[in-house]
């Protein structure tokens, strides 16, 4: 095979994934736009506490690429009760990380005055911090199924689940931010709700589907809170922790760099947001141009 057909092979099983990376991106830019309807403080307050949240859902993105390395050797083996405890033991793991990640926050919290941003926009940021925070809880268990999902190679099925719960975000975020429909308007903090009601519905809809796709019932638990297997567990955390620390400080350049843009003042942190997402907007059409020209078979 040349490398012409095995690099379009690969792009074309990436795109997917691609794309739902392209979703996230979608979704912070449309958080941006949204607030800063609310004015510059609320801005800078969703930028200085997304950034402090990016660390640890980076962190355990990483982490959390075990399950996909393990399960995938389990089904090249043909060993589905190994990826069944795979998959078990990898969500017990990511429970355990967004649990762990939202108690550092809940009793850390009166520690962001000392991070030289302006009082208004730290005292503004707390209640969203907390609420995104709580979220990485479902979001870790959702980041965890979708991995086992791919590597089981039932990509594009997990894939329109995430793509739901983006659209599930924004919509809420119109209802909750702006107080549209009857809600109370919410501004930061319907924000923040909104993307916690919209990752319990993904982890909810990928446990409905596990159950119910007969190509996936023999890779899935049948019990899925048998009991932790420690041996599985440390193998996953050995496995997982140097991706975990290497995307951490890949993600921490940017955190530091909005943490100095904001001892600058409110306005130039919420500029900053803005800045970053046009960076984001460019980045997105030029990843969709390349699945454009694989498509047209040029690439």
């Amino acid at each position: 095979m040349t490398i012409y057909k095995e690099s379009k092979i690969i792009f074309f099983l990436a795109i997917p994934l691609i794309i739902g990376q392209i979703g996230q991106m979608l979704l912070g830019i449309a958080d941006s736009v949204m607030i800063a309807r609310c004015g510059i403080t609320d801005l800078a307050a969703l930028t200085l506490a997304n950034n402090l949240f990016h660390l640890p859902l980076v962190f355990g993105i990483g982490v959390l690429t075990c399950i996909s390395v393990r399960t995938a050797t389990a089904r090249g083996a043909g060993d589905a009760q190994d990826a069944r405890n795979v998959c078990r033991n990898g969500i017990s793991l990511a429970l355990l990380l967004g649990s762990l990640f939202f108690l550092i926050a809940w009793l850390g919290r009166d520690m962001l005055h000392h991070l030289g941003q302006e009082p208004n926009v730290v005292e503004r940021s707390k209640n969203y911090f907390l609420i995104v925070m709580a979220s990485l809880i479902p979001g870790m268990v959702g980041i965890a199924q979708k991995n086992h999902a791919d590597a089981l190679n039932r990509i594009w099925f997990s894939f329109w689940i995430s793509a739901g719960g983006v659209i599930l975000n924004i919509s809420l975020n119109w209802i909750l931010i702006y107080g549209n429909l009857g809600a109370p308007a919410l501004g930061l903090e319907g924000a923040g709700i909104a993307t916690l009601i919209a990752r319990i519905a993904i982890v909810i809809a990928m446990f409905i589907w596990f159950s119910h796709d007969p190509a996936l019932k023999d890779w899935t638990p049948h019990r899925w809170w048998h009991g932790a297997d420690w041996l599985e567990f440390k193998s996953l955390i050995k496995l997982g922790l140097p991706a975990g620390i290497l995307s951490c400080t890949e993600i921490g350049a940017f955190v530091i760099t909005a943490l100095i843009v904001g001892t600058f003042g409110a306005t130039a942190l919420a500029a900053h947001n803005i800045a970053m997402a046009y960076t984001g907007l460019y980045l997105l059409l030029l990843a969709w141009l390349q699945v454009l020209l694989v498509k047209l078979g040029k690439f």
